[in-house]
């Protein structure tokens, strides 16, 4: 594919070789034989958007199609990697897992299974004509227009939930309120670490650290938090996921794509994580 060595297929799209023909042999399946892509440049069409983040424009000159073909088959392959990717994400673990990937925190019968935080990504400024439409994209917090999200892992860094996405007038401390379905997935003694932004201990099953950064207790929980930042991290080394938002948010797609480039985003990591695989 390409003419790339394995080496340079994982530097060019961040995926294994062997990964992107999985793709490619379900594919197969549901190709429609009218397309001007063939299967093999549908999936490195994705791919390559998905990694670089690149302009319709230059995909649209790079494959040989219209700007309206490339935006449409974005669309596409986005919703359909998002439905193969989705038992990377959606399955909950067990409670043998749990207890394997969690430990307890202090001398109580509580358990520290997982971390949780939110994350922005920029979008467009509005136009002046256009403001006041965009006050829910507004984040007080980082100054600028933003779509939000609440990301909980595991302490060793597997996406275990990922929120709907949101305005970013919605800080973390609002989201856990409109979106707290993590709850479900774990029992009443089994309790995550959230930072001071989450403003609340004990409620959703959250344990927040003190103010005292000097405290034995802040570092303590500093050493499990970090992990939910690493593993952001690693999801936004897809420029899909990092990169400027550059269309309206007035687009009534804008937070539903947002939140499937999130999640194809978490399912691979979690491949990466949960196999252990060099890709």
């Amino acid at each position: 594919m390409l003419n790339l060595n394995t080496v340079q297929f994982k530097e060019m799209f961040g995926i294994s070789l062997e990964f992107a023909q999985y793709f490619i042999q379900y594919r197969h399946d549901e190709h429609d034989n009218r397309s001007k892509l063939t299967v093999n440049d549908e999936i490195i069409f994705f791919l390559t958007w998905f990694r670089h983040h690149l302009r319709l424009v230059f995909l649209s000159h790079l494959f040989m199609i219209s700007i309206p073909t490339a935006h449409r088959k974005t669309k596409v392959l986005l919703r359909w990697f998002n439905k193969i990717c989705s038992p990377l994400l959606d399955t909950p673990p067990d409670k043998e897992w749990r207890r394997k990937h969690s430990v307890p925190y202090l001398n109580s019968r509580v358990r520290l299974v997982y971390v949780i935080d939110g994350s922005e990504q920029a979008t467009n400024s509005p136009t002046m004509g256009e403001w006041y439409r965009d006050i829910e994209f507004y984040s007080g917090k980082k100054g600028q227009h933003s779509i939000n999200v609440l990301v909980v892992v595991s302490i060793t860094g597997k996406v275990l939930w990922l929120s709907r996405s949101y305005g970013g007038v919605f800080n973390d401390g609002a989201l856990v309120d409109k979106d707290h379905g993590w709850v479900s997935l774990f029992d009443k003694h089994e309790f995550g670490v959230a930072d001071l932004g989450f403003h609340t201990s004990g409620k959703y099953q959250l344990i927040v650290p003190p103010a005292n950064r000097s405290s034995r207790l802040y570092k303590y929980l500093s050493h499990y938090r970090i992990v939910v930042e690493q593993t952001i991290g690693a999801i936004k080394n897809y420029h899909a996921c990092s990169d400027i938002i550059r269309c309206k948010t007035t687009t009534n797609s804008v937070l539903e794509d947002h939140n499937l480039r999130w999640r194809v985003g978490a399912a691979v990591v979690n491949h990466d994580h949960y196999l252990g695989q060099d890709w």
